[in-house]
C-alpha cells in the first residue's frame, strides 16, 4: 500500500518526469554508444581540432579523436563511476552507521569521531589525497576516492535513523521476545531506515559523477585515451582561448545534464517518501 502511494506521488511530480527524461537520454547514450558512434573512442580519425561537420558531428579533439564517439562512450564510464562509487559508500557507510547507532557508548564514539575527522577535510582535498595515494590513472581509483569521501554522509544518516528507530515500541517487543541484537538491527531496524538512504544515494550519484570529473580534470583520472567526460574536459579546456568550444562544451553539458537529472529525481523521491513533505 505504501509503495502504491509513493508511485502515485511520483507520477504527479513534474520534477520526477523531468529528471527521468534527462536520465533516460543519458542512459540511452550509454546503451546505444556502439550503434550510434561511427568510430572507436580511442581511434584517431583525422586532423586534431577539426570543427564540427557532416563527417564529425561534434568535430575532433586535440588528439584527433571523434568527440561524438567519445561523448557516447563516456556516458558508460561516467555512469559506472557514479553508481559504483555510491555502492561502495553504501557498503561501508551503512553498516558503520547502523552499528554506531545501535551500540552507543565507546563504539559509537569511536566510529563517529572517525567520521568527524573525515568530514573535517574538504571533500575535494580528501578525494585528491586518496586518489594520489592509490596511484591514479584508472577508473577504479576514481571509484575508490569518490566512494570513500561519501562514506561519512551515509554513516551519519543511518546512525540518526537507527537511533530514532531503536526507541520504537516494536523494537522493544523484539528485544522482549529474545531476538538476537544483530537480527533485530539488520533484519528489522535497518530496512525501516532505507527511505532517506535511497534519497541520499540518488543525489549522491550526481555528486559522484561531478567529483570524478573534477579529479579527471585535475589529472588523477584515467588515461587520456579513455572515453571519460572529465578527461575530455581536461583535454578541451586548453583550447577554450582559441574559441574551439566544441571540444569542451559537449562533455561539460553532459555532466551538467546527468547531475541535474539525478538531483531532480532525488528531490522527487524525497517528496514522495517523506509524509510531511507529501502533505
Amino acid at each position: 500500500m505504501r509503495s502504491a502511494r509513493v508511485l502515485r506521488r511520483l507520477r504527479r511530480d513534474p520534477l520526477f518526469w523531468v529528471g527521468a527524461v534527462l536520465l533516460g537520454l543519458v542512459i540511452a547514450m550509454a546503451l546505444l554508444a556502439g550503434p550510434l558512434s561511427a568510430h572507436a573512442p580511442d581511434q584517431r580519425v583525422g586532423e586534431p581540432r577539426v570543427e564540427p561537420s557532416a563527417a564529425h558531428v561534434l568535430g575532433t579533439d586535440g588528439n584527433g579523436y571523434d568527440v561524438w564517439s567519445r561523448l557516447l562512450h563516456g556516458a558508460r564510464t561516467s555512469l559506472l563511476t557514479g553508481l559504483a562509487a555510491v555502492a561502495l559508500a553504501l557498503a561501508i557507510g551503512m553498516p558503520l552507521g547502523a552499528i554506531s547507532g545501535w551500540s552507543g557508548g565507546f563504539v559509537d564514539g569511536l566510529i563517529m569521531r572517525t567520521v568527524d575527522v573525515m568530514l573535517a577535510f574538504p571533500s575535494v582535498l580528501l578525494a585528491l589525497v586518496i586518489a594520489a595515494v592509490a596511484g591514479g590513472g584508472s577508473v577504479s581509483t576514481l571509484i575508490l576516492a569518490v566512494g570513500v569521501v561519501q562514506v561519512p554522509i551515509f554513516a551519519r544518516q543511518v546512525r540518526a535513523s537507527v537511533l530514532q528507530a531503536r526507541e520504537e515500541d516494536w523494537v522493544t517487543a523484539c528485544r522482549a521476545g529474545g531476538l538476537p541484537a544483530a537480527r533485530i538491527l539488520f533484519r528489522h531496524v535497518l530496512p525501516n531506515c532505507l527511505a532517506p538512504v535511497i534519497v541520499l544515494a540518488t543525489l549522491g550519484i550526481g555528486s559522484a559523477i561531478l567529483s570524478a570529473a573534477g579529479l579527471s580534470w585535475l589529472g588523477l583520472g584515467p588515461d587520456p585515451t579513455a572515453p571519460e567526460w572529465g578527461v575530455m574536459l581536461q583535454d578541451g579546456f586548453k583550447y577554450v582561448r582559441d574559441r574551439e568550444q566544441w571540444i569542451v562544451v559537449p562533455p561539460g553539458a553532459a555532466i551538467a545534464v546527468t547531475a541535474l537529472g539525478f538531483n531532480l529525481l532525488g528531490d522527487a523521491l524525497r517528496s514522495a517518501l517523506d509524509p510531511r513533505m507529501a502533505r
